[in-house]
């Protein structure tokens, strides 16, 4: 499955962006990002994300 495909379909799931990320080899979100044509509220999970690091 292509990069972009997978990270869509996972976010779309409902999987947690850091296991996408995981699972995607990324390591910023920010990069993630780009491969996720999606409705996903990536902002929002940048928000968790950061939040969590905090």
């Amino acid at each position: 499955m292509e990069e972009y495909g997978s990270a869509t379909l996972l976010v779309d799931a409902g999987l947690p962006f850091h296991q996408v990320m995981k699972i995607t080899g990324h390591k910023k979100l920010m990069t993630l990002q780009k491969y996720i044509k999606s409705e996903a509220d990536v902002d929002g999970m940048l928000a968790v994300g950061n939040g969590l690091l905090n």
